[in-house]
């Protein structure tokens, strides 16, 4: 239900917070539908058919979490959706399993908790390497002759140097 002055408040319903909000006929451009509103609100935008939705949704900057409702149909949505989490067929199951990472993508998609990824958040890698005798290849991509890479940081060397007004000995 749509009022002629916009989006209106739907009745309250029974939630699972106090203070919900649906709002009813919210234009795409609209404030509710295009930023981050942290609810616990909802605001539906009507849509012709999953096409739509599907690219009103992946047009966001923003990208944290989602709900798809659908009888057969709701794998197949959610793996098109660019957010961090989809729920089908309910709305914050994403949030009940403490194994499941919890965080979005795009503008929504700073960090992780939860799962494992959630745990790689607070490690960084760190790679160690040690030269424990001679090398059996060369450690470029490609053949040089002995003294190649000196001679050639020299003459880069002296270059700069002239460049500079300096003596090149």
């Amino acid at each position: 239900m749509t009022s002629p002055s916009g989006p209106r408040i739907a009745p309250r319903w029974r939630s699972w917070r106090p203070g919900s909000a649906i709002l009813v006929g919210v234009a795409p451009g609209a404030l509710a539908a295009t930023e981050e509103t942290f609810g616990p609100t909802l605001a539906v935008i009507k849509v012709a058919d999953t096409e739509e939705a599907v690219a009103h949704i992946n047009a966001g900057r923003y990208g944290l979490g989602s709900a798809v409702f659908s009888r057969d149909r709701g794998e197949a949505i959610a793996r098109r959706l660019r957010v961090g989490m989809t729920s089908i067929n309910h709305a914050l199951v994403f949030s009940m399993n403490p194994a499941v990472p919890f965080g979005g993508r795009g503008d929504s998609g700073y960090g992780r908790k939860q799962g494992e990824e959630g745990l790689r958040e607070f490690a960084y890698a760190h790679s160690f390497t040690a030269k424990t005798g001679p090398a059996r290849f060369s450690a470029s991509t490609f053949g040089r002759p002995a003294g190649a890479m000196a001679g050639a940081l020299a003459g880069v060397r002296n270059r700069i140097l002239a460049e500079s007004g300096e003596r090149t000995d």
